[in-house]
């Protein structure tokens, strides 16, 4: 019975997805093009895949930022 419980919670809750591979795959994109332009798509991957992390990891801290503010703010709404 309380497996079945887990699951079904498992089922009702999106799981926390990192930004992580959005921000790269964005970044490959703009260094993809930076390497086109240069003509040098080895320096334009790998200068796109950094600043691509740093996009995905700005991304992932503004999403914790704003679930525990929604945490919080649900925390005071709960009557006592």
């Amino acid at each position: 019975m309380g497996q079945e419980s887990k699951d079904q919670e498992s089922q009702r809750r999106p799981a926390k997805e990192s930004q992580m591979s959005v921000g790269i795959a964005i970044g490959m994109m703009l260094g993809l093009a930076l390497g086109v332009a240069l003509n040098n798509l080895a320096i334009g991957l790998a200068i796109g895949v950094g600043v691509g992390a740093a996009i995905g990891a700005s991304l992932d801290q503004k999403r914790k930022r704003s679930d525990t503010a929604n945490h919080d703010e649900r925390q005071e709404d709960r009557p006592s």
